[in-house]
């Protein structure tokens, strides 16, 4: 059993390989949320809702309210498992002028209290913004929090920080790339009880789908393998595969530990996950 806590679409996997896979889509801004909604139902997935940082300049406040609305509405659907993404992002040059990434604290803060408000867990996204994000995590509740952060690639002090705020750690394609040496080293040496898996499909592939690539963390490819096989969470078990072989463990292990981190870090998964 495999749970992949992040990813946005992508084909549903492929049962007939024979791995068990859980997908948790997440929403990206308001337009999105029926999608996801609608994916997750129509394939047995489970889904956040959220309005991710690079959206937040070309969302009007209205979308919080929105945002609200939709929480209540499905806060009683067992495939509802988190607010997500949410974040701050600090590479996107137009998005760090002093007033745009203002308002992407203030989407942040508000989504937060939501979280709070509905006993959900957090999807996040922290691109060079890691310590703000904590900031914010620990203005938003000082009894700490139950989340993913999501494609982690901070220093191994920052994954100590998230972790000590109730986080799991997400690591995906971006580590399978030989040159992506720093975020190779924390996939080896964080504890795996600290770690879950994604894709983050179609984005974000592992190196065999972009093959000769080296650009980690940066990458970004929605067209799929070169046999043009589309980049989907039936990706999972092999970066399973690849974290095992990086940490010198069996891959039964790795599908058992991160499919309980994954549970701890998303406790309503377990209202549709069955790990039998």
């Amino acid at each position: 059993m495999w749970v992949d806590v992040h990813c946005h679409g992508g084909e549903p996997p492929d049962v007939a390989r024979g791995e068990r896979i859980h997908r948790v889509l997440s929403a990206w801004d308001v337009a999105s949320f029926a999608t996801v909604r609608a994916m997750a139902h129509a394939t047995g997935a489970s889904y956040t809702l959220g309005i991710h940082p690079l959206y937040v300049s070309r969302s009007p406040d209205e979308a919080l309210d929105e945002l609200e609305r939709e929480l209540e509405r499905a806060v009683n659907d067992p495939a509802l498992v988190a607010v997500g993404e949410i974040g701050l992002d600090r590479y996107v040059a137009a998005e760090i002028t002093p007033s745009a990434y203002a308002r992407q604290q203030c989407f942040l803060q508000r989504q937060l209290a939501l979280a709070r408000q509905h006993d959900l867990s957090v999807v996040l996204h922290s691109r060079r913004a890691v310590d703000d994000v904590a900031a914010a995590l620990r203005r938003g509740s000082p009894q700490g929090w139950r989340g993913v952060a999501h494609a982690f690639a901070g220093s191994a002090q920052q994954a100590r920080t998230l972790v000590g705020l109730g986080l799991k750690l997400g690591f995906g394609g971006a580590f399978t790339y030989t040159r992506a040496l720093r975020l190779r080293r924390l996939a080896q040496e964080l504890a795996l009880d600290d770690i879950v898996l994604e894709t983050d499909a179609p984005d974000m592939p592992p190196q065999w789908i972009t093959p000769g690539a080296s650009c980690g963390a940066s990458c970004s490819n929605s067209d799929g393998a070169p046999d043009g096989t589309p980049y989907s969470s039936a990706e999972l078990p092999r970066i399973g595969q690849a974290l095992a072989a990086l940490r010198g463990d069996s891959v039964a292990h790795i599908a058992q530990v991160t499919t309980r981190n994954a549970l701890w870090a998303l406790p309503r998964l377990g209202r549709t996950v069955d790990v039998r």
